[in-house]
């Protein structure tokens, strides 16, 4: 779910084999949403894997790829796999068919084309219920994301203001707890954080409106979902 400045590398650091990837999901065009895309894509030119590569993304998705193949190269659009574009309209649905994954957008009051996803990962047995992933991209203030986010085990939010909040395209901290009230994820992790607030601040600030669990997100942390509940990894670079 996005590919900001630095997830190439951050990926083998974390312990992911980035050449195993088989689909990319973006929120939106912002460069810090964006900017290691074509890094990755560069990458894969000199892999042979035959892992077919998806990306996901909202309306706008095959013009900006374009755009990036004048700027950067033909290879941009014909990596090393094969390569499919899926631009899903808000409201729309997309399922990764070898693995029954199901991917939901919904528009956010950002950009005219940014959204919001929602990762369902089917139940491994019958008697579990589906682990579902949340995350806003970007956003302001919005009276239908919540029931959108509503139920997932893990909620990403950004949280790029501090309170009162001077613009409406972003969340401050008590935007994201208003947003976690209604969704009630077992986990809130907050992303996105700038200054003059710090990761540390967000999270206390978050916590005067909201009480459920509620951490910051940072680069190498990693998430674990099972029926039983949600845990988190204390890895390098934790605060």
């Amino acid at each position: 779910m996005d590919v900001g400045s630095g997830a190439l590398h951050g990926l083998p650091r974390a312990g992911v084999d980035w050449r195993a990837i088989d689909t990319v999901a973006l929120t939106h065009f912002h460069p810090d949403h964006l900017s290691d895309l074509p890094a990755l894509l560069a990458a894969y030119r000199y892999e042979e894997a035959a892992t077919p590569l998806t990306i996901v993304g909202p309306r706008g998705l095959q013009s900006r790829l374009e755009a990036m193949a004048v700027l950067h190269g033909p290879w941009i659009l014909a990596p090393s796999r094969p390569l499919t574009v899926v631009e899903l309209d808000p409201g729309a649905s997309w399922t990764c068919d070898d693995q029954g994954m199901r991917l939901d957008v919904h528009d956010t009051p950002h950009t005219p084309e940014s959204v919001a996803l929602r990762l369902t990962i089917p139940a491994v047995d019958g008697n579990d219920d589906d682990l579902v992933v949340g995350y806003t991209g970007d956003t302001g203030p919005s009276d239908t994301l919540p029931g959108f986010l509503e139920g997932c085990a893990v909620l990403i939010a950004e949280c790029a203001l501090v309170d009162p909040p001077e613009l409406d395209t972003h969340l401050s901290p008590s935007g994201v707890a208003r947003l976690a009230r209604e969704a009630n994820p077992d986990l809130l992790l907050l992303s996105h954080v700038y200054p003059p607030q710090l990761p540390h601040e967000a999270v206390e600030a978050v916590r005067r409106f909201y009480p459920g669990r509620v951490r910051a997100a940072w680069d190498g942390a990693r998430v674990r979902m099972t029926p039983s509940g949600v845990t988190m990894d204390r890895l390098d670079g934790a605060p």
